[in-house]
């Protein structure tokens, strides 16, 4: 039971309940700008705003691992590039999809990444405890209960957000090979940077988005 409570499971804990939100907010925004300006906006956003208090940040934190040679920078940079580019198309790709999927649907597909993360370990002979079967089992059908009340059609809607499970999944493995070799806030940092920036093209030429259905998206 105190591992359960630890610092880092109710992290992980206040992180889920802030990404499970994220879903109105996605589909709210979405009735003003694309999914490409959606996804780029958002990411900028907030690489930007970690950015500008990673210095405060530093100051408060006992263990900060600041890269310093040219192989610790080479390292972040590349940790920053992988997580950046799987997190963008996948979200990039669960945008376009939230475009005819309800939300609900929605939140119970892309939670599939909890099934898809054990396997993908897996497969490169990781061990997966039964009991960690057992919790994902019991996670996967009290969000079908919650979310998908008996329908199970899958159209290119659906299987875009299948998708989208899976890259958020090797975003998770990509992070957890990362967040211990270099600083995890950096990291998160030059992850949405990155994110950000690989939507920008995209979103220009597709959509050509404006500033007032940016402000209208952000001011609903």
């Amino acid at each position: 039971m105190r591992n359960f409570f630890s610092r880092s499971n109710l992290l992980l804990i206040l992180a889920s309940i802030i990404w499970g939100c994220a879903f109105v907010a996605q589909n709210v925004g979405m009735n003003y700008i694309g999914p490409w300006t959606f996804s780029t906006i958002r990411f900028l956003i907030a690489g930007f705003s970690l950015l500008a208090i990673i210095p405060i940040l530093d100051k408060k934190r006992t263990h900060v691992i600041r890269p310093k040679t040219k192989e610790e920078k080479q390292k972040l940079l590349l940790g920053s590039v992988l997580c950046g580019l799987a997190l963008s198309i996948g979200s990039i790709v669960q945008q376009i999809a939230m475009l005819t999927v309800p939300v609900a649907k929605a939140g119970f597909l892309t939670t599939l990444y909890v099934l898809f993360v054990p396997i993908i370990t897996l497969l490169f002979g990781k061990k997966i405890p039964l009991k960690v079967w057992v919790g994902i089992a019991m996670a996967l059908f009290g969000l079908y209960l919650l979310s998908m009340a008996g329908n199970l059609a899958l159209g290119i809607g659906e299987i875009f957000l299948i998708l989208a499970a899976f890259l958020f999944a090797m975003h998770i493995i990509i992070i957890g090979h990362f967040s211990t070799r270099v600083d995890p806030v950096r990291l998160s940092c030059g992850q949405l940077l990155i994110g950000g920036f690989a939507t920008v093209i995209p979103m220009i030429v597709i959509e050509r988005p404006t500033i007032a259905s940016i402000l209208a998206a952000y001011i609903p």
